[in-house]
């Protein structure tokens, strides 16, 4: 038995095999651009508000993609005696986002756990050197959210 098509038939099969085709490959991107959409929108989010809170956004924030209940860990070299405020913000589909500080041995210092999509820390650090700053995502309505967290200097 062969299967034998009609030259209008053929052509509409081979123009839906490059629909499809052309469908496929236009999905990554259509995922960098949601990637594009996001990264900016926490960054924006996160200057308005820091500029609000009479903050100077002086370098560019670190974004990342977060699953629920998951956490990304940032590592700021900061000086003693120096006041400062660490800030993160998430996407519209994050509800709640966590900071957590521990000082270069681990030591747990800080946190933000409130149930909201903006945490902050205020730290005077006695001893220079480095430190880490977690940034959870606990709750999330899609699969996973962009966050983006920066540190600042208390004038």
């Amino acid at each position: 038995m062969s299967l034998t098509l009609s030259p209008n038939r053929l052509m509409r099969r081979l123009a839906q095999a490059s629909l499809l085709a052309g469908a496929c490959l236009m999905v990554p991107l259509i995922a960098r651009a949601d990637d594009s959409y996001y990264t900016l929108q926490v960054k924006s989010r996160l200057t308005n508000l820091a500029n609000r809170m009479g903050y100077e956004v002086t370098t560019d924030p670190y974004v990342s993609l977060l699953g629920r209940e998951t956490y990304d860990t940032v590592t700021y070299e900061l000086e003693a005696g120096t006041t400062y405020m660490v800030m993160a913000t998430c996407d519209e589909d994050c509800e709640d986002l966590d900071l957590e500080l521990y000082d270069a041995d681990g030591n747990f210092l800080e946190t933000d756990d409130a149930v909201d999509p903006t945490p902050m820390i205020s730290f005077t650090p006695e001893v220079s050197g480095l430190y880490s700053v977690n940034v959870v995502m606990y709750a999330c309505s899609v699969e996973s959210c962009y966050q983006a967290v920066d540190i600042f200097e208390v004038p």
